[in-house]
């Protein structure tokens, strides 16, 4: 270093603190000949390799039996809730009546969708059922496509729509016609994360003194 720049920086103040810090700061401490080890294996190309090791077996032996106990309930839970669900099923299928509804109240015409939805679930094996709950949305259905009002029209739309995909006849149809009145109307077409949530409320406030209804509003809390 220059002896005048050296001399004009040990003159201020700023730089002898700075100094100062630097000698005063923890310093790393490593083996002798650690640098020399880095730099061999810098050169041979080798990288680092973390070495495996066994847990111990009492680790190994109860991290098994939790995985099994763990697949042993999620196979039962699914087994029971499947029981379950067949037979709250035949339950909504026994309270259909000749037309195809589940009830001869006002309120009927609210829940149906969420009949078809449930059926279409597994349309083979309830395929006449939601054919005739199918039907008597259709039956319903105003001209222009729609229905009573804009939350009926598009729940019956939704529903139509399920039930397309399960290959019921005519639903499609039915479906594209609805579907043109709700966006000719500015009518928000039901998602399903929405269809279930509108299930779910009309299932609290049912009159579960109604047979049908009730049956129906089982079904709405199943989805």
């Amino acid at each position: 270093m220059n002896c005048d720049l050296e001399g004009d920086l040990a003159g201020c103040a700023e730089m002898r603190a700075f100094a100062e810090s630097l000698r005063a700061a923890p310093q790393a401490r490593v083996d002798d000949g650690f640098a020399d080890r880095v730099m061999a294996a810098v050169g041979a190309g080798k990288k680092p390799r973390a070495k495996w090791r066994m847990p111990p077996l009492g680790a190994v032996l109860g991290l098994a039996a939790s995985l099994a106990v763990a697949a042993a309930y999620f196979f039962i839970h699914s087994e029971m809730s499947s029981s379950a669900r067949k037979a709250r099923m035949e339950l909504l299928v026994h309270c259909q009546r000749d037309d195809g509804t589940f009830s001869s109240s006002s309120a009927a015409q609210y829940m149906q969708s969420f009949a078809v939805a449930a059926l279409a679930e597994d349309a083979s094996a309830h395929a006449a059922a939601l054919d005739a709950a199918v039907g008597a949305i259709t039956r319903t259905q105003n001209a222009d496509g729609g229905w009573a009002n804009a939350e009926l029209s598009a729940r019956n739309v939704e529903a139509l729509r399920v039930a397309a995909d399960a290959g019921v006849a005519g639903a499609m149809r039915a479906y594209k016609k609805g579907l043109r009145y709700l966006r000719v109307n500015g009518i928000g077409e039901m998602t399903k994360a929405d269809f279930a949530l509108a299930a779910q409320d009309a299932a609290r406030r049912v009159n579960l003194s109604d047979e049908g209804l009730a049956r129906t509003a089982v079904m709405c809390r199943l989805m």
